[in-house]
């Protein structure tokens, strides 16, 4: 006596009432469950990436540090970007050399940038540096002081 085939007799069908699911409508549901998951993963790493970034407060945390009256130094575009005003001879009220460097070190820069800054001459022109996600440029002259701008990168 032979066994009978079941589901792979093509004349065979499910007894009436039977909740018996057939493969090819489950392939094609879960093709559909996995390409629908696939995309809402796509969609909010979209719009994670899309996000506008965190606001970075390094540079008014070092104003607040380093120059609380604000005297010396600004800070614009929404926390991005920091002017500092140093003292020369025609400018007496800038920032000091000390203060320039309490500036650099809360925001991390190397000795190697603050030398580079330090050391700048007139006919040096506009000079500009990097570290971390900073970038520096900076001129001076010695009746109006240094100027830097330091920019955080977004």
């Amino acid at each position: 006596m032979t066994q009978p085939l079941g589901d792979q007799d093509p004349y065979w069908a499910p007894p009436p009432g039977s909740r018996r699911i057939r493969r090819s409508r489950v392939i094609p549901g879960i093709t559909v469950a996995a390409l629908g998951l696939f995309g809402a993963g796509w969609y909010s790493g979209a719009t994670w990436a899309a996000r506008p970034p965190a606001a970075d407060n390094r540079l008014p945390s070092a104003q607040a540090t380093c120059d609380p009256a604000r005297r010396n130094t600004r800070v614009t575009d929404g926390g991005r970007t920091m002017i500092i005003d140093g003292r020369g001879a025609r400018d007496p009220r800038g920032a000091k050399v000390t203060d320039l460097e309490c500036l650099l070190n809360a925001l991390g820069a190397p000795e190697a940038v603050q030398r580079h800054m330090l050391a700048t001459r007139t006919i040096d022109g506009r000079q500009s540096d990097g570290w971390s996600t900073f970038t520096a440029s900076w001129s001076f002259d010695s009746g109006d002081g240094i100027e830097v701008i330091v920019r955080t990168s977004p």
